[in-house]
């Protein structure tokens, strides 16, 4: 081959190298206007927007990276407070699948995400798909919160309810046993953090104490 000829065809690559990285820089920018306006939107509580520019996002993203999984989580979230419940769940399940698959189980975005979606299966009254879920965030909440803190009871509490929800009682009547126990050691009975814990302890369990 001579050399002109050798020359030509190296011109043409670059030419094509050139091309190439161009138009990816084109559509990483205007993905990345994509998401600024998703947040925006979601930032303004303008959710419909946020959904829109979300779900274009996802459509034309060729990357499925922890930046697509934050938008799977501002998509579900928006569906959540537009009250579409059954969307926020299906974006949820999207989001969680993918950090498990990228980032593992253990991770604090999945066991995010994992809380996230247990949260909203209730809104669709699926209590049995909730309670797993919910009994691994509790387990997530222990690593950062005592289990004598209002945090860590509010939530057991409210895993107690999901689980008399979904018709699993012993398990339930477990959980309660523990909150009861955990605000008799640890609060006393005149405080403001006792009774309002008592109370969403009563109202869950239904029961009027021991």
């Amino acid at each position: 081959m001579s050399s002109s000829r050798v020359r030509t065809k190296n011109w043409f690559l670059l030419l094509l190298m050139l091309l190439f990285f161009s138009t990816k820089g084109l559509v990483q920018s205007d993905l990345e206007k994509k998401f600024n306006s998703m947040v925006s939107n979601y930032d303004a509580q303008d959710y419909q927007g946020a959904v829109e520019h979300g779900s274009t996002y996802l459509l034309e993203s060729p990357d499925k990276d922890t930046t697509y999984a934050r938008v799977l989580n501002y998509v579900a979230y928006s569906y959540f407070f537009l009250e579409d419940y059954v969307n926020a769940c299906s974006y949820m399940e999207q989001e969680r699948n993918l950090r498990l698959a990228i980032q593992g189980k253990d991770h604090d975005d999945t066991e995010a995400a994992t809380y996230s979606l247990g949260l909203f299966y209730t809104y669709i009254g699926d209590f049995a798909s909730s309670a797993p879920l919910m009994k691994r965030s509790l387990h997530w909440f222990s690593q950062y919160y005592d289990k004598s803190s209002e945090e860590y009871i509010n939530l057991q509490a409210s895993v107690a309810s999901v689980y008399e929800q979904a018709g699993s009682y012993k398990r339930a009547e477990e959980l309660y046993d523990q909150v009861y126990e955990a605000l008799k050691e640890n609060y006393d009975i005149h405080d403001n953090i006792y009774q309002k814990l008592l109370k969403l302890f009563l109202g869950g369990s239904n029961r009027s104490g021991h």
